[in-house]
């Protein structure tokens, strides 16, 4: 089946533009969102145009900044001549940034795509600034991919019409498919796939191939198919379908696509559908983002709220506490039983002070004194520290790296931190088992998973596992909120997590929990260290 009358009537309705060169450097097909991307004139715009004329009428504008117009040109010309692959971004005097894909054709000239990055360049700054802003950028790209999809969704009904205007060749359109950041594909009725774009090799493999990989290539593709087979049905009565599947893609990680289905009527009978367009977009990365920064809010605004009810009840405590100890001071020791009654209170007063205190230290507020510490020596105080609570039947073993960097971090709380892991742990193995503590360097090059995301630099990973009872599943997005526990009522006060969770993120760290039901835990903590330039390892 020839799909490129239907690719090219597809063009004008997509969020990029397009433009074709032919080897004599001659403007021979571009669609609207170009024209009106690069703020050409209509009157411009006509089949056979100088690629010159296009570069002139810029350069005179100042679209490529100040300059002699005639070296700008020539410049750029010199450039085009060589027909070379090339992607870069060019900044539009308006404050348009524009990412320029060029892509060589076999017979002369090259196709080049056109995307307005200006809005991904302003969320990517946004991102550290205010997670609720980003949120919310993230759910009008989500609505923008979904209206993208929607009009390719009726394009591609639209193409029957317009076959007979299309009468460029198969080769140009194969790679201007491969260009689009969407699987497109298209099944016949039995479900066997008739084409696909380059979309289809780079999340599955190429199963067109006569490597080894090629039997699990056609695998992964069957099972994406699989999952959809039922939706696919229906679209083949004549509907059209959205869902989202899960697929593993060919380095054998697990992503989540939305996928549209949109059935292809025959020409001459409308009733009658004779395949299925499939169009496929990879939104993990957006559904990542969107989970991260609800379960941030959701904590920050934990955070504020348990920072204020500690701060007030502090003081309460502070007042409870002078008056009681002026009253014992007073009783002396005329009554005894009056006595012991002051002091029962002023211990329980001291509960509710070391309670308040691991509030605020949720809630960021504590008062911390950061300074280098030496990772080996802190883990041998820590291991003979815990030698008698831990008991005969668990072990407690530590590994530290070779070339373990110093991290940066108050020694109090970072010792509190891992005697609230090492001891979660413990009450996890009823049983008995091992606990391991594992210290290594990492760094951070680029963006990395966080809650935020961790900052560029050098950290220390403190990694502690156990083979204890393990965790729900459905618990574990809770185990850091105040209060939350999973230990038997009155065994914990559900405060240990949270605490961590505080000093990590006001250490300026991060924490990743993973666990599950009957086979251990596994809790990695990111502290800066404190020597950038030891560091080369990479975090995951």
């Amino acid at each position: 089946m020839n799909v490129a009358p239907f690719v090219l009537n597809a063009l004008d309705h997509l969020d990029q533009g397009i433009s074709v060169i032919d080897g004599d450097l001659r403007m021979i097909m571009w669609n609207r969102h170009m024209v009106d991307l690069l703020g050409f004139p209509a009157s411009l715009m006509r089949a056979g145009v100088p690629l010159e004329t296009l570069i002139r009428f810029n350069a005179e504008r100042g679209e490529y900044g100040p300059g002699n117009p005639e070296r700008l040109v020539r410049e750029r010309m010199d450039l085009a001549r060589q027909f070379r692959a090339h992607c870069f971004e060019r900044t539009r005097p308006d404050g348009t940034i524009i990412e320029v894909k060029g892509h060589p054709l076999a017979d002369g000239g090259f196709v080049t795509v056109y995307s307005d990055v200006t809005r991904r360049r302003e969320d990517e700054r946004a991102l550290q600034q205010n997670a609720v802003e980003l949120e919310r950028r993230v759910q009008e790209r989500t609505a923008s991919l979904n209206d993208l999809n929607r009009n390719l969704r009726e394009e591609i009904d639209a193409h029957r019409k317009t076959t007979q205007a299309l009468r460029e060749s198969g080769q140009w359109m194969r790679t201007i498919t491969d260009s689009i950041p969407v699987l497109i594909a298209y099944l016949d009725p039995a479900l066997e796939c008739r084409f696909a774009n380059q979309r289809a090799v780079e999340w599955f493999g190429d199963a067109a191939s006569e490597s080894a990989g090629r039997d699990a290539a056609i695998s992964r593709r069957q099972a994406f198919v699989d999952q959809i087979k039922p939706l696919a049905q229906h679209a083949l009565s004549g509907h059209a379908a959205s869902t989202e599947v899960s697929f593993s893609d060919r380095r054998g990680n697990s992503r989540i696509a939305a996928v549209d289905l949109v059935p292809h009527r025959a020409p001459d009978d409308a009733s009658r559908v004779q395949g299925l367009f499939l169009l496929a977009q990879d939104i993990t990365d957006i559904k990542s983002t969107q989970e991260a920064l609800l379960e941030s809010s959701k904590l920050n605004a934990v955070g504020q709220l348990t920072g204020a009810l500690a701060h007030d009840f502090g003081n309460m405590l502070a007042i409870v506490k002078g008056n009681l100890s002026f009253i014992q001071q007073l009783a002396g020791d005329v009554d005894d039983d009056l006595a012991e009654s002051l002091v029962s209170c002023l211990r329980t007063v001291d509960r509710g002070a070391d309670l308040t205190r691991r509030l605020l230290a949720f809630a960021r507020r504590q008062s911390l004194k950061p300074q280098p510490i030496d990772v080996g020596g802190m883990l041998e105080d820590l291991r003979a520290l815990t030698r008698h609570p831990l008991g005969e039947e668990i072990r407690l073993n530590v590994r530290v790296a070779s070339d373990i960097a110093r991290l940066r971090a108050d020694p109090s709380g970072l010792e509190n931190t891992l005697l609230n892991l090492v001891f979660n742990a413990r009450d996890a193995m009823s049983n008995g088992g091992a606990i391991r503590i594992d210290a290594s360097n990492c760094r951070v090059d680029g963006p990395a998973r966080g809650r935020p995301p961790l900052v560029p630099g050098a950290y220390v990973r403190l990694r502690v596992s156990d083979n204890g009872d393990g965790i729900d599943a459905g618990d574990l997005p809770h185990v850091m909120e105040p209060f939350f526990t999973t230990k038997r009522p009155g065994a914990g006060t559900g405060l240990g997590l949270s605490t961590v969770y505080g000093f990590v993120k006001q250490s300026q760290g991060d924490i990743r929990i993973e666990s599950r039901r009957g086979r251990g835990t596994r809790v990695d903590i990111y502290l800066p260290a404190a020597n950038d330039d030891t560091v080369t390892t990479a975090v995951p």
